[in-house]
């Protein structure tokens, strides 16, 4: 089976920290199974998308953690799931 070698987009939004948070550690468990992850930094000198395209460079899969203060689709339109 090959390797996970994940980039995962988050928000930076302090409102969003507690969520982000919880996501990054129960990713870094995972560890020891093989599963390597990284993620964009705040602040860097660089422009966001060459610091984002430089990060993914050699990962097979892009984990997005959306938050709702980004709403991207009306709420009534989700079908119900285990987290509501």
């Amino acid at each position: 089976m090959a390797k996970l070698n994940a980039f995962v987009g988050h928000s930076f939004n302090e409102e969003d920290s507690s969520v982000i948070t919880t996501f990054l550690k129960y990713f870094n468990s995972l560890k020891d199974i093989g599963f390597e992850w990284d993620h964009a930094e705040r602040a860097a000198a660089k422009a966001i998308d060459d610091k984002v395209v430089e990060k993914m460079e050699g990962k097979n899969l892009f984990i997005g953690i959306f938050t709702r203060k980004r709403k991207q689709i009306d709420p009534a339109l989700l079908m119900p799931c285990l987290w509501n």
